[in-house]
């Protein structure tokens, strides 16, 4: 059996504070293409520094939860 992720993004720390995208923006990139890509109800695993507010009212907003 073949596995592997449908999609991914390396987060690179940038030179200044403040520029790029965070960790949770990337996930949020990723969480919407996978969304766009199916239509059946998804869950979502994270590792536990993901689990703030603004991302949880993130996956709500999206209809990914609740």
């Amino acid at each position: 059996m073949l596995e592997y992720p449908l999609f991914y993004s390396i987060w690179h720390k940038p030179e200044n504070k403040g520029e790029g995208l965070t960790k949770l923006d990337l996930a949020k990139q990723m969480l919407l293409m996978l969304r766009e890509s199916v239509e059946c109800r998804l869950w979502v695993a994270m590792d536990r520094w993901y689990l703030c507010k603004e991302f949880f009212v993130f996956l709500g907003r999206i209809s990914l939860i609740g």
